[in-house]
């Protein structure tokens, strides 16, 4: 990604990517408004400003490894502080340059961070058709339970599937019907549905 330097940016997370995604996330919350606000205060002269940007902007971004951002900034603030303002009007548009540089790169990476949506009409057809087949005891159950898994990666509700999983693993398919029905009660799949009952989770769309 330009701009970043990957080996500097893991090293400030201890090498843990996840926490490297969270920052990213961060720093784009943050400043994603800092080129409006260094335009602004540039066409305003608004030193004060530029400078209280350029200063926190040099610290955070060398935290994530912009340090191309992180130098322009420290440059735009040593000159501010020195009183050395003939140069502003060249550093501020290259300082907004690299700043949004960083920050679409950051925004796609925070944006690959995030579990995709649900998608709740998905969901309902598979977790119709898993039921049909385990009450089938069709083993045609462990490719719908395989596309529940992939529907439900990397959400809050990958872990409930574990007891499905277990029970499909086992082939005791009957013994999986409740913990899929709790499951499609936390999707809202099926408000009313009552996992100790085992209903049918529909009437209609429930071939196998």
């Amino acid at each position: 990604m330009p701009g970043i330097d990957w080996r500097r940016a893991l090293d400030n997370v201890d090498g843990q990517r996840l926490r490297l995604e969270k920052r990213a996330g961060s720093f784009v919350r943050e400043y994603g408004s800092a080129p409006h606000l260094l335009r602004g205060a540039l066409n305003g002269g608004d030193h004060a400003l530029l400078q209280s940007l350029a200063h926190n902007l040099k610290s955070s971004a060398a935290y994530v490894g912009a340090l191309e951002l992180s130098g322009a900034a420290g440059r735009l603030e040593h000159d501010l502080r020195a009183g050395k303002y003939d140069q502003v009007g060249v550093q501020v548009p290259s300082l907004v340059a690299a700043a949004e540089l960083v920050l679409a790169g950051l925004a796609g990476l925070a944006a690959a961070a995030l579990p995709p949506a649900l998608d709740p009409r998905a969901l309902a057809e598979v977790v119709q058709r898993l039921d049909a087949c385990l009450r089938a005891d069709d083993a045609r159950a462990e490719d719908a339970l395989a596309e529940l898994e992939a529907l439900l990666a990397g959400s809050a509700h990958a872990a409930d599937l574990e007891p499905v999983r277990r029970a499909v693993g086992d082939i005791e398919y009957h013994a999986a019907l409740a913990p899929l029905a709790a499951l499609a009660l936390r999707l809202g799949l099926q408000p009313g549905l009552q996992p100790g009952l085992q209903p049918p989770l529909s009437t209609a769309g429930r071939s196998c």
